[in-house]
């Protein structure tokens, strides 16, 4: 179970790294084309329309591979016959992941160390472009591809060392590290150290990010994985 979500996220996190190889390319590209080449932020247009072609792409892909034939040939666990349900509407409602005490209490504890996240994205990117020179500034997406690159190999490595630790073990673990991590922006701006910044960030991660939905995953009732999977993500 740890390397199979263990793969899940390293996987996930492959195509991430491609978005940032080619993003600045794109940007380049389609800047030229606007006519806008004194404009750092320029041709992100292109970028945002060849994400979405690209989603579309998987979308169709996904909707012809996955089909109920498929998934029913493929289910592991099979929910409960909702014909035999015979709880009062209180119990159904008493049933749901957002009434789960525990759960919630967990998912929002989390809520300071997942901000770091929305750091990364949303600041980040303005302090190098403003605070280092072009050449940094107008491929940031090369400094944050290391972030993906160390998960897609972390994360299966960590999980295959530490999947006798126990989970909550190894959140502790990886979150302290992942805060940490920020620490290394206060001096003046270095590139060292906003490379160095990125890999701390990115271990502290890769110890702790796929042992979240492991736990969450353990703590929902079966045929309710997708539904506390989606309630996981409520903090944000």
């Amino acid at each position: 179970v740890t390397m199979g979500y263990a793969l899940i996220y390293s996987i996930m996190n492959l195509g991430i790294a491609a978005e940032h190889a080619i993003s600045p390319l794109i940007r380049d590209y389609t800047r030229g084309l606007q006519g806008s080449h004194d404009n750092p932020a320029g041709g992100i247009i292109g970028v945002y329309v060849f994400i979405i072609a690209v989603t579309a792409v998987m979308l169709v892909a996904h909707l012809l591979i996955f089909t109920k034939k498929v998934e029913q040939t493929q289910r592991v666990v099979v929910p409960p016959d909702e014909d035999d349900d015979d709880r009062s509407i209180l119990e159904k409602l008493k049933s749901l992941p957002i009434m789960d005490v525990r759960f919630i209490f967990f998912i929002f504890i989390l809520l300071p160390v997942r901000t770091l996240f929305a750091h990364q994205w949303m600041t980040v990117p303005f302090y190098t472009m403003r605070c280092f020179d072009e050449s940094v500034g107008e491929r940031y997406e090369w400094v944050a591809m290391i972030n993906p690159i160390v998960i897609v190999i972390g994360v299966p490595l960590l999980a295959a060392l530490t999947r006798n630790v126990s989970i909550i073990t190894m959140m502790i673990i990886g979150t302290f590290i992942s805060a940490l991590s920020t620490l290394l922006l206060l001096p003046e701006p270095n590139i060292y150290l906003l490379l160095t910044y990125v890999v701390v960030f990115s271990i502290g991660e890769a110890a702790w990010s796929s042992r979240f939905l492991e736990y969450v995953a353990g703590l929902a009732p079966p045929g309710q994985v997708g539904a506390y999977m989606g309630v996981a993500t409520l903090p944000w």
